[in-house]
């Protein structure tokens, strides 16, 4: 797959979400994925950040 994939993703911070976001990542071509991810605590959120 050549173009990139826009996930828009909500409470990724949760047990579950952040279970299944995992999963997404995981992906063999996650590396084509463009994730914005939806938190309620700027804390949270950094933890999401990548560089």
């Amino acid at each position: 797959m050549s173009s990139e994939i826009a996930i828009f993703y909500i409470e990724a911070t949760g047990y579950i979400g952040g279970s299944a976001l995992q999963a997404i990542l995981a992906h063999p071509e996650a590396d084509t994925f463009e994730i914005t991810a939806l938190v309620r605590s700027e804390a949270k959120a950094k933890a999401l950040e990548s560089d």
